[in-house]
């Protein structure tokens, strides 16, 4: 599980790829409905699979599966 999703909530490019990095900036400042949808993604992301509830209930879960 990564953070970024490539077309789900962002877009991930080669690493310093600027000419990448430029069309997807401007991909993004056309398609305002594209960059809605990314924020909206990401808003879920941050509440279902990275909050730190969710990071306490692993790890108890984790430790719970160690001593049964």
């Amino acid at each position: 599980m990564g953070i970024i999703d490539d077309e789900e909530n962002g877009y991930v490019v080669p690493v310093g790829s600027v000419q990448a990095l430029a069309e997807r900036i401007r991909y993004l400042y056309n398609s305002s409905e594209t960059l809605q949808s990314l924020n909206e993604n990401t808003k879920n992301k941050l509440e279902n699979e990275l909050s730190h509830r969710r990071t306490v209930d692993n790890y108890i879960a984790y430790f719970k599966s160690l001593v049964s």
